[in-house]
């Protein structure tokens, strides 16, 4: 297993949950709240979402993954290899989870 690093201060963002997921629609102001949440995730100030703040992210979100699964679902929103998430990619995957009513 790959060293996780210490704990890091857990992020000061919460997403909210559209009222009706089945009329949920993405907006300017969905886009900003997207913006918002990944400056929050962006916990090193990188302008990029390593695996080692995701897997935070998610354990600090209630998501008590397995690295190796956290690894996984960075990978599959990691859209361009880089080993690194975007604003982009994060905005991508957020906007399908919103979509869905799952934010």
């Amino acid at each position: 297993n790959p060293h996780i690093p210490p704990t890091a201060p857990p992020p000061q963002y919460r997403p909210s949950r559209p009222s009706d997921s089945s009329n949920a629609s993405w907006t300017r102001d969905t886009t900003s709240e997207a913006i918002r949440a990944f400056q929050a995730y962006d916990l090193d100030r990188s302008g990029s979402i390593s695996v080692y703040e995701f897997y935070q992210i998610l354990q600090h979100i209630g998501n008590d993954v397995e690295w190796e699964t956290s690894a996984a679902m960075f990978a599959a929103i990691d859209i361009n290899g880089d080993g690194k998430i975007s604003q982009q990619e994060f905005i991508e995957c957020y906007k399908a989870n919103f979509c869905r009513g799952y934010n």
